[in-house]
C-alpha cells in the first residue's frame, strides 16, 4: 500500500494506506495503462471515476480492471451523483460478480440512494448528500442529521467520505467518524485540493479515523484512504512537498489519545474555509471591478516573498455569472509557489456597472476595451507584475483583449471555453441586439428565474449533472443582482467586441487553450485559435498548447477543477523556466 512520506525524514505517525485515484479513462486500454502505473506505484486499491461517459463503457473498464489485476485489488467507483436510478442499476448489475468495495455517491437524489440500495447488493458510500446536509449544521445536530441519512440505508452503506475542507469544522469531522465507528461504517478520509500544508494535517485526521475504526475489532483492516492528490501538486516548493511512496513506510508510533488532543485543539493547519481567504487588493476606478489577493494562514511572510520572486503571479478572471470563489480549488493548488489574485468583473458581485469612459454614459461599444484597460490600471497600481492570466469565458476575452492591447505587461494567458469574438459585423450585431433583450427580460423577471433559464441552455447540460451544481447556483443568486448581471450581459456581450481573432497570427505571450470534451463548439474555436497562434513569428510550437478535458462540458473549472490543475501547473511552470531561461528577452523579441 501506498503513504506519506515527507521529504527528508518520515512523519511521526502511524502507517497510512492511500487509494489511488483512476479519473475518468478514454477508453480500455489506457484505464488498463493508468492502473498498471498505479499498481507498480505500491497502491492495493483504486477509486475508478465513473458515470462521465456512457454505462456500457464504465461497466468495460471496470471488469477489465477486475480480470487483468484479480481479485485482491480492493476496487471502488465515485459515480459524483451523475447516473439516474437505472442507469445506476444498470452498472451495478454489469459489475455484480466484479467485488466493488462501494459506489460512492451513484445517483442524484437520496430517494433514489436509497431505493438503489433495496435493489442492489453493491455497498454504496455517502458523500455529497452528506455534506449537504450538514451544511448549515450546527455541531449539536451532527448526529441526528447524519443518522437521519445513515438509517435510511441500513445495511447498505460501507463508507462516509468525509472532506474536512468541505465540513469546514474539525469538531464535525470528528462526530462523523464516532456515528461511523459505532455502526461499523468505514471513515475514509478524502481530499480535494489541499497543497501538502493541507494533506500533511489531513493525514493526522486519517489516523484519527483508522485508530477509532479498528480499536472496535482487531480483525478490521486498514482503511485506504482518498489522499491521492498529491499528484496533482507537481510544482510545490521541494522542501515543503509531501510524497507517496512506494512500499509501505512505519512513520512512527503517534497514540490515538495524542492525535485526538490535536484534532480538538485545533493545532493541525488544516486548508479548509477557515484557514484560506480572499484579501481586499484594490478597487478600479469608479468601483468597476475589485482585485482579490489569494491567502493562507498556512503560509509565513517570508513564504511570500520567496515565491513572489520566484514565480510570476496568476489573475483569475471569471466568466459570466461568476464570481472570484470560482477559482477557490485552483488557486489553492497553484499558490504554492506563486501569488494568486481574483478579479470580481463589472457588474457581479453586487458591484456596480458603470462605463469607464468619458463619453456618454449609453455609448457602450468600447466598454469590454475599457473594462480591459482599467483591469490593466488595477493591475499596476496593486503592483502585480508580469501575470499570467487565467480566464473562462467572458473572462477570457477580457483576458485576450489586454494580451493583444499590452502583451508587454503579460507573461502567458490561459484561455478557457471562450473565443476572440465573433468574426463578422452581422452576426456581432445580431448577437448585441439579443443580449440587450436579454438584459432586460433579466430586469423584469427576477434573477432567480433568470437563472433556472440561463443553466437550460445545452451549453450546460454537462454542468447541470455535475454534483456541484446545485450549491454553486445557489450561491449565484446570493451575491448577484438581476440589475448587475443584466448590465454585464448587455455591455460585455460579444456582439459589441471588436473580432480579436486577426490578433492571434500576432499573439506574443504563450498560449494555453482548454475546453471540455462535451463542447465541441469551443473544442472547434480552440482548434482554430491554437492554429492561428501557431503562425505568429513570436512564438515557438512549445509555447502553444491546447488541453480537452474529457467527461467534462462547457465550465471545465468548475465541473473538473483537479484535471485542470495539473495543466495550470505544467504551463506556469513552463513560463517561470522559459523566463528563467532568456530573463532579458521582451515578449516581442521572442526569436523562432
Amino acid at each position: 500500500h501506498s503513504i506519506w512520506k515527507d521529504s527528508g525524514s518520515p512523519i511521526k505517525s502511524n502507517t497510512l494506506h492511500i487509494c489511488g485515484l483512476l479519473s475518468s479513462p478514454d477508453d480500455v486500454s489506457s484505464a488498463l495503462e493508468e492502473a498498471e502505473r498505479l499498481l507498480q506505484r505500491g497502491y492495493g486499491g483504486m477509486k475508478i471515476k465513473v458515470g462521465r461517459s456512457e454505462v456500457e463503457k464504465d461497466i468495460q473498464v471496470v471488469r477489465a480492471i477486475r480480470e487483468r489485476f484479480g481479485p485482491n485489488l480492493v476496487v471502488r467507483c465515485d459515480a459524483n451523483r451523475a447516473w439516474t436510478l437505472g442507469e445506476a442499476l444498470k452498472f451495478a448489475n454489469g459489475v455484480k460478480d466484479c467485488n466493488i468495495e462501494f459506489i460512492e455517491e451513484p445517483v442524484k437524489t437520496l430517494e433514489d440512494l436509497k431505493s438503489f440500495c433495496e435493489s442492489s447488493h453493491i455497498p454504496v458510500a455517502l458523500d455529497e448528500h452528506l455534506c449537504d446536509a450538514l451544511t448549515d449544521a450546527a455541531l449539536e445536530d451532527v448526529y441526528v442529521r447524519a443518522s437521519e441519512i445513515m438509517n435510511k440505508l441500513s445495511g447498505s452503506l460501507g463508507a462516509l467520505v468525509l472532506k474536512p475542507s468541505v465540513l469546514g469544522s474539525v469538531e464535525k469531522f470528528k462526530a462523523l467518524v464516532d456515528i461511523s465507528v459505532e455502526v461499523g461504517v468505514k471513515p475514509v478520509v478524502s481530499s480535494t485540493f489541499e497543497s501538502s500544508v493541507g494533506l500533511s494535517s489531513l493525514s493526522q485526521l486519517a489516523l484519527y479515523a483508522d485508530g477509532a475504526y479498528r480499536s472496535k475489532s482487531d480483525s478490521r483492516g486498514p482503511i485506504l484512504h482518498g489522499l491521492g492528490t498529491i499528484d496533482w501538486n507537481l510544482h510545490e516548493l521541494q522542501e515543503m512537498k509531501l510524497y507517496l511512496d512506494q512500499a509501505t513506510f512505519h512513520l512512527g508510533n503517534l497514540e490515538k489519545q495524542a492525535v485526538e488532543s490535536q484534532l480538538l485543539s485545533r493545532s493541525s493547519p488544516i486548508y479548509d474555509s477557515g484557514s484560506s481567504s480572499l484579501d481586499y487588493e484594490g478597487t478600479s476606478r469608479n468601483g468597476l471591478m475589485t482585485l482579490h489577493k489569494f491567502v493562507t494562514s498556512a503560509k509565513s511572510s517570508s513564504d511570500e516573498q520567496a515565491q513572489s520572486r520566484a514565480s510570476r503571479s496568476a489573475v483569475f478572471l471569471h466568466g459570466f455569472l461568476g464570481n472570484v470563489l470560482d477559482w477557490m480549488p485552483l488557486m489553492s493548488s497553484a499558490s504554492s509557489d506563486r501569488d494568486c489574485y481574483a478579479v470580481s468583473l463589472p457588474g457581479h458581485s453586487s458591484g456596480p456597472f458603470q462605463n469607464v469612459d468619458d463619453g456618454p454614459a449609453n455609448s457602450f461599444q468600447t466598454t469590454l476595451a475599457s473594462t480591459s484597460n482599467a483591469l490593466n490600471a488595477l493591475l499596476e497600481e496593486s503592483s502585480v507584475g508580469k501575470p499570467i492570466l487565467v480566464g473562462y469565458s467572458m473572462g477570457a476575452r477580457v483576458a485576450l483583449d489586454m494580451v493583444v492591447s499590452s502583451p508587454e505587461k503579460y507573461s502567458g494567458l490561459v484561455i478557457i471555453s471562450s473565443s476572440p469574438g465573433i468574426k463578422d459585423s452581422v452576426s456581432r450585431e445580431g448577437r448585441a441586439i439579443k443580449d440587450i433583450l436579454l438584459s432586460a427580460q433579466i430586469r423584469e423577471m427576477g434573477f432567480d428565474s433568470f437563472l433556472e433559464l440561463w443553466y437550460q441552455q445545452p451549453l450546460f447540460e454537462s454542468f447541470k449533472n455535475s454534483p456541484q451544481f446545485t450549491s454553486i447556483v445557489s450561491s449565484r443568486a446570493k451575491v448577484h443582482t438581476n440589475h448587475g448581471v443584466a448590465d454585464a450581459l448587455s455591455s460585455l456581450s460579444p456582439g459589441l467586441q471588436d473580432s480579436l481573432w486577426p490578433k492571434m497570427q500576432d499573439l506574443s505571450v504563450p498560449l494555453c487553450l482548454v475546453c471540455g470534451e462535451h463542447d465541441p463548439k469551443y473544442v472547434a474555436i480552440s482548434k482554430e485559435m491554437c492554429e492561428l497562434a501557431k503562425s505568429s513569428p513570436h512564438l515557438d510550437s512549445a509555447d502553444i498548447r491546447m488541453h480537452v478535458v474529457p467527461g467534462v462540458g462547457h465550465c471545465v473549472h468548475l465541473e473538473a477543477p483537479q484535471v485542470l490543475s495539473p495543466i495550470l501547473a505544467n504551463f506556469v511552470s513552463y513560463i517561470d523556466g522559459r523566463q528563467a531561461a532568456s530573463p532579458s528577452k521582451g515578449v516581442l523579441e521572442a526569436e523562432k
